[in-house]
């Protein structure tokens, strides 16, 4: 009872969930003491906004349906490889002051992983789609993949460096695929993006074996997820990302 009490107190008065007590404290206030009801009116969307964002709520409401899309779309069977490439879409690296030693982000190092895992039971190419970030001059993902992956045993990796959104990592793949005569991919991204690229892929008419690298958020919440907290935070801005993602590129005729 005493750890219990602990963690609900901990996730008041500790970021996200300090904004959201301070923010319900200045609702109350406005309900007392406001004259203006528009005030009022967006003091308390706000607070249903931080409450979704910063809670298990967020992840049953936005986290959970674009996952759980990826799981049941997936046919990867790791028993039954097939002899074709695999394409790891990039999610990121973290750039150094000096533009030296980046490293993979933690998403991009998943995807990378269970890249690897595949191409090398199966003995074909992987491909790392990354190019160099937006607001960047060089150092693309699939450089700094490069040098992650040489710490492993020989395989055939191929760099893809002029992607920088998931739209263009189905127009560089399709590319390639028809200059080296490939018909087939394993398609290698985190569950909460894969949605999205699958989409895309059928977009180029790419055929693909879908495969989930990982997951944003657990899928078993206990009653301490739905208080504020930080992992779900993160997952649900992840999330956030993707539904508008999505809702762009159907705008911009892109899925």
């Amino acid at each position: 009872m005493l750890l219990a009490i602990e963690k609900i107190i901990s996730s008041f008065i500790t970021l996200p969930g300090l904004l959201l007590f301070l923010n319900i404290i200045i609702f109350l206030y406005l309900m007392k003491t406001s004259y203006s009801s528009f005030m009022k009116l967006i003091s308390g969307l706000i607070i249903v906004i931080m409450v979704i964002t910063f809670t298990g709520l967020g992840v049953h409401l936005l986290v959970l349906p674009l996952e759980n899309y990826a799981t049941e779309a997936s046919s990867f069977n790791e028993n039954k490889l097939k002899e074709i490439p695999t394409v790891a879409l990039g999610g990121g690296i973290n750039y150094n002051v000096d533009g030296s030693n980046s490293e993979l982000s933690s998403i991009s190092k998943s995807r990378l992983l269970k890249g690897i895992m595949i191409a090398r039971e199966n003995e074909m190419p992987l491909i790392y789609s990354g190019g160099v970030g937006v607001g960047y001059e060089d150092t693309s993902e699939a450089d700094v993949a490069l040098e992650f992956i040489s710490q492993f045993e020989e395989i055939d990796f191929i760099q893809e460096k002029e992607a920088r959104t998931t739209y263009e990592n189905g127009l560089e793949i399709k590319q390639w695929l028809e200059d080296n005569q490939y018909s087939e991919i394993y398609l290698v991204t985190s569950a909460i993006h894969m949605r999205r690229s699958m989409e895309v892929f059928d977009r180029f008419d790419i055929d693909y074996i879908s495969v989930v690298s990982n997951y944003a958020y657990s899928h078993n919440l206990s009653w301490l997820d739905y208080l504020p907290n930080r992992g779900s935070l993160r997952a649900n801005m992840q999330a956030i990302h993707e539904w508008i993602g999505m809702a762009w590129y159907k705008i911009n005729d892109r899925i």
